[in-house]
């Protein structure tokens, strides 16, 4: 989870729909010829990727009352053409009490069609646009050139609101080859900010999924699976999650510019006082050198194989996850991610239930170009029983040095489509070291970076899950460089971690006696679990992106 913000491209032509009444028209020009519109006009292929659950009516898509200030969702997919131009576009609204609000529209594109997300090649960005809160529908929309290898455009939009009791919605999905739309005359100029603000710290995201990891809807955007029809827009999917009352604080290491290396003691366990860390869980890779590097310990981690030439299978069959591609070196686990597809994974054998886990990291893209790996920390169930074991991805970025870092909550669940919850924060600068800390308790599931809360959810069953922190069983920690791509044209990258601490929920250090992992398993979400691979289900929230659910698959 993508993010982690991938460069964001500033080149936008948003053009209003031809008879769109009150329609903003953003980026100026005058628009080409318009091509005929290929969007459905079918609301069951639009979807939640974080807020609340969608009611569909009179030809609008709606989240109301969010609960968060990132509401989020999917629209319907397009088959493309490398190096053809598309515009895609919809009518957006925002209403809340008070506040400001900008949204964007964003393409996942893939290699495959609809249903396979094995070839997810990378995301592009349009600007962020001003919306007017409580105002007439603002055109959000972009020409977005299509790369090589391309045959599907998964269209998506975020929404910044900086009062999360938001509601937004979409309506009237244009999407024109060669970037020709139609104008309305009776819209006026509103061109978006020059320096957008980083995205509000969500109060806590609702209705994503790396979310669960990634899932991209077939007739979803962002989602690998088909999407179901809407079921009656005004019954209750079930209980909200609950919300934090207040935003989360300010950025780590206070007096520090955004994004800024945090130092070593700006960690959740000294800011809160979760004592000290529990031996057998915790390892400072305090071994290994740059002319003899190390194996991580074994005693303390399952590898991809048993010694330096051992591999296993990549993330949903891409590459191969091999124990030289995670070695320790002058006090760093180094995972490294090749061009061929090679990359490192590793999983404790120390698992338990209810604790706190901290790691400290960094991440960069080494290479020129090519598909990006994922960065991800998860703490999985020890038992590999998932979806009905939750998952959650504390940590989950589309690609490696990011300036905002994502994390997919999962809920246990007995079977997919993923249904989970997204936070992401932006001006952390990914590629310095951060401090990334989670809690897991009988009342509720938060994340942490370099000491400060940033995510926090409780509850939010219904009759397909359990809440979000009731994962049955004990969970282990992993540290993974996902491929998403396959055997070549991958852009090098590196996934670096100082330390990995596990903490018992009371703070003793001595943490029980939580059981230890299986040697055997491999964490890994089945090889269809893409996140992105299953659509939503009814009014649950699913997550749908491709980055997003990097698992352990």
């Amino acid at each position: 989870m993508t993010k982690r913000r991938r460069a964001r491209r500033t080149a936008a032509v948003a053009l209003m729909l031809a008879g769109t009444t009150g329609a903003t028209v953003v980026g100026g020009g005058q628009a080409s010829a318009a091509a005929a519109n290929t969007c459905r006009q079918d609301l069951s292929l639009w979807g939640p990727l974080s807020g609340a659950q969608p009611q569909r009516s009179g030809g609008v898509y709606r989240q109301a009352h969010n609960g968060t200030t990132n509401p989020s969702f999917w629209l319907p997919q397009q088959v493309v053409s490398a190096g053809q131009k598309w515009s895609f576009g919809f009518n957006a609204r925002v209403s809340a009490p008070s506040g400001t609000a900008q949204a964007q529209i964003d393409v996942d594109w893939y290699s495959t069609p609809g249903g396979d997300n094995s070839g997810y090649l990378g995301q592009s960005d349009g600007p962020w646009t001003n919306v007017p809160v409580g105002g007439g529908a603002t055109r959000i929309a972009h020409t977005f050139t299509v790369p090589a290898g391309a045959v599907r455009a998964n269209v998506i939009t975020k929404m910044r609101v900086t009062n999360a009791d938001n509601t937004v919605t979409g309506q009237s999905c244009d999407y024109r080859l060669n970037g020709g739309a139609s104008t309305n005359s009776g819209g006026s100029a509103t061109p978006p900010p020059a320096s957008p603000q980083p995205d509000p710290a969500p109060e806590s995201g609702s209705g994503s999924g790396s979310g669960s990891g990634t899932d991209t809807p077939v007739a979803v955007p962002g989602n690998g699976t088909d999407a179901d029809t809407d079921p009656d827009p005004d019954t209750d999917a079930g209980t909200e999650p609950e919300r934090p009352a207040e935003e989360p604080g300010t950025e780590p290491g206070a007096g520090t510019e955004p994004g800024s290396p945090a130092a070593a003691g700006d960690t959740a366990a000294a800011v809160h006082d979760w004592g000290d860390p529990i031996a057998a869980g915790s390892d400072e890779f305090d071994y290994g050198s740059e002319t003899m590097p190390s194996l991580p310990n074994p005693e303390k981690w399952n590898l991809a194989g048993e010694d330096m030439d051992g591999c296993g299978p990549g993330h949903v069959g891409n590459g191969q996850r091999c124990a030289k591609n995670a070695t320790v070196a002058d006090g760093i686990l180094q995972l490294v991610g090749e061009a061929n597809g090679d990359t490192g994974w590793l999983k404790s054998r120390f698992a338990q239930q209810y604790g706190r886990w901290e790691v400290r990291a960094r991440s960069s893209a080494t290479g020129d170009d090519g598909a990006q790996y994922h960065p991800v920390l998860i703490t999985w169930p020890d038992d590999d029983d998932w979806p009905a074991g939750a998952e959650y991805d504390f940590l989950e970025n589309s690609a490696p040095g990011e300036d905002c870092a994502g994390a997919f909550i999962h809920y246990p669940h007995p079977s997919e489509p993923v249904q989970q919850e997204h936070a992401e924060k932006c001006g952390v600068d990914l590629t310095q070291w951060h401090n990334f800390g989670f809690e897991w308790t009988p009342d509720h599931v938060k994340g942490f970076i370099d000491g400060e809360e940033w995510f926090s959810w409780s509850g939010g069953e219904n009759g397909d899950r359990s809440c979000i922190q009731c994962a049955p069983g004990p969970m282990a920690q992993t540290i993974q460089l996902d491929n998403f791509n396959g055997d070549s044209g991958n852009q090098e990258a590196l996934f670096e971690v100082d330390w990995a601490r596990v903490y018992a929920l009371s703070g003793s250090g001595d943490g029980g006696e939580p059981a230890p992992a299986d040697e055997g398993s491999t964490g890994d979400a089945p090889d269809d679990d893409d996140d992105d691979d299953e659509a939503p289900a009814d009014d649950t929230p699913v997550a749908v992106r491709p980055e997003d659910d990097e698992s352990e698959g």
